[in-house]
């Protein structure tokens, strides 16, 4: 993050034993519906995730990412 406005995707392969947690580096993310009344929103995500430190070299792609969540 450099100036608070960038958005940034991560996947973190195994969370149990604390492996990094990559970050996207690039990636799209697209509103595909927003209802204004009930605040419902829906997306698909898709981006190649990279260690931000470079101790792994590892790239993650992760692809049909989606999401739905409620701002109201």
């Amino acid at each position: 993050v450099i100036d608070g406005n960038d958005k940034i995707g991560t996947y973190n392969p195994d969370i149990i034993n604390g492996t990094t947690t990559f970050t996207s580096n690039p990636g799209t993310l697209t509103i595909t519906s927003y209802d204004v009344l009930t605040g419902d929103i829906e997306g698909t995500f898709v981006f190649t995730a990279t260690d931000p430190i470079f101790a792994d070299p590892t790239e993650y792609e992760i692809t049909n990412g989606s999401f739905t969540l409620n701002i109201l």
